[in-house]
This record gives structure tokens, C-alpha cells and sequence, in this order.
């Protein structure tokens, strides 16, 4: 199998799904801002959709939504349990959490990235996404992992969504549990980023603490924010705002 990331993506999702799941893989990068293969081709030739993460069996046969790719992999390897069986309740609920994900929090940070986003529109945008996050919070109240004791690939995607929290100003700093839930995931092995998907100074700073694979950094100023990034997040991330802190409920307070 070959899976197409870009650095800082949702594809990372897909890439612990199948580190957890223990099957062979190539990870081949796919910017999402040059769509440059490592090869010099041309990626929409491949994907005609351009964005990843892009799954392609070995058949040839692909699947390009990061839900059903995380599901398929999953199933490959039931006794990992990394999904519960399809057409139970549990698996539906699997389906439920990563419907959320991909629409409330996915979504939800979407329009931070954007530099057409008017700047006034920001702090609604954040306030709506608190809302989420608090919920999210409150469901892991208790539990290892969204659905239990037991790492499913919704946690994977979970994980690499609020990863982008620390790149656009929101302080999850009041969000105990889903910070708990972070550093339990970042533990595994398999949230380790792709094999040369970041420059190795990155490396070193995910290493000391400060970094997605290890703890969110809370941006203090849009200046230490660029210098911060400059070297691993995507290209056409911008400067985020000064970090806006939420309380427990999804609230402002500053």
C-alpha cells in the first residue's frame, strides 16, 4: 500500500492507523501547496482531487477520505481492535466520533488556516470551535480513549486535529482531560510523524517537549508563533493570532 501525506495534514491520522495496525506501507509525501511528487510528477494525475491523504492498494484501487481509510485499515487487522466489528452499536459510535471530528473540530479549524479569512471573523470562528472542544473534553471525562480503554483510530484523528491548535492561536490549556487524552497518544510510537516528513530541527524541539508529538506549545505572540513554525509547519500556514485562551465550557476569557 501507499499512503500520500503533507506535512501537518490530517494524514497523519491514517499514517498512526496503519503504524498501529502493524501493515507495510509507503509513505510517499504529496504537498499540498506545490502537489509535487518526491518523483518531480505531478499529483493530480494520481489524485485529481489534490488534497491527501490518499490511500492506493496494492491493486491499484484507492481510497481518498480519511474516515474510510482509518475503517479500512482497522479492518484489516480485526484483532487489533482497532474498530469494533462493523454493524454493531460500538461501531457505529466509531463512525459517530469521526463524523464529529471531521465535521466540528476538522472543519471547525479550517477557517483559521485561511488567509482570505477576515480577521473580525476569527474570534467566532474560535469561540464556535471552544464549543466543540468542550464538549470533546467532557466525553473523555474518565476514559483513556474516545471510546473507552481501548485506542481506535478515532483517537488517531482526534490527536492529529487539535495537533493544529498550538499553529492558530487557541490555548487548549483549559482542557485537562483532552490534554491528558494528547499525552497518552503522543506516547505511542505510532504517532511519530512519517519517516523525513519534518526537517530534523523540528525533530529536536518535538524531543524537548515543545512540539505535536509531545505537549501543545502555547503561542504567546504572532512573532515567536512564525519563528516557531517556520521550519515545520505547512507553507501555507499563516501567523496566528496571540493565543485566545477557553474555559472548560468552550468560553473566552480574554
Amino acid at each position: 500500500m501507499k499512503l500520500y501525506y503533507s506535512a501537518g495534514a490530517c494524514s497523519l491520522s491514517p499514517h498512526i492507523a496503519l503504524k498501529e495496525a502493524g501493515l507495510t506501507f509507503e509513505a510517499i509525501s504529496a504537498p499540498t501547496k506545490t502537489h509535487t511528487l518526491p518523483d518531480g510528477s505531478d499529483y493530480y494525475k494520481i489524485n485529481p482531487l489534490g488534497y491527501v491523504p490518499l490511500l492506493v492498494l496494492d491493486d491499484g484501487r484507492q481510497l481518498r477520505e480519511g474516515p474510510a481509510i482509518v475503517q479500512y485499515i482497522a479492518d484489516q487487522v480485526p484483532d487489533k481492535k482497532l474498530a469494533p466489528a462493523a454493524g454493531t452499536f460500538e461501531r457505529s459510535k466509531l463512525q459517530e466520533w469521526l463524523n464529529f471530528i471531521g465535521t466540528e473540530l476538522h472543519r471547525g479549524f479550517s477557517p483559521l488556516f485561511n488567509p482570505a479569512t477576515p480577521a473580525e471573523y476569527k474570534p467566532m470562528v474560535i469561540a464556535q470551535l471552544g464549543k466543540r472542544l468542550a464538549f470533546t473534553d467532557g466525553e473523555l471525562a474518565g476514559k483513556q480513549y474516545v471510546m473507552g480503554d481501548t485506542f481506535t483510530v478515532a483517537d488517531g484523528y482526534l490527536f492529529t486535529v487539535t495537533n493544529w491548535a498550538q499553529y492558530v492561536g487557541v490555548d487548549l490549556s483549559g482542557f485537562a482531560n483532552l490534554l491528558a487524552f494528547r499525552t497518552r497518544v503522543a506516547a505511542r510510537p505510532a504517532a511519530a510523524p512519517p519517516p523525513g516528513a519534518y526537517p530534523s530541527q523540528s525533530a529536536r524541539a518535538w524531543a524537548r517537549g515543545c512540539g505535536t508529538w509531545r505537549s501543545p506549545c502555547r503561542v504567546k505572540s504572532p512573532v515567536g508563533h512564525k519563528r516557531f513554525i517556520g521550519s515545520i509547519a505547512p507553507r501555507q500556514i499563516p501567523s496566528a493570532p496571540p493565543a485566545l485562551r477557553l474555559d472548560s465550557r468552550g468560553a473566552r476569557t480574554r
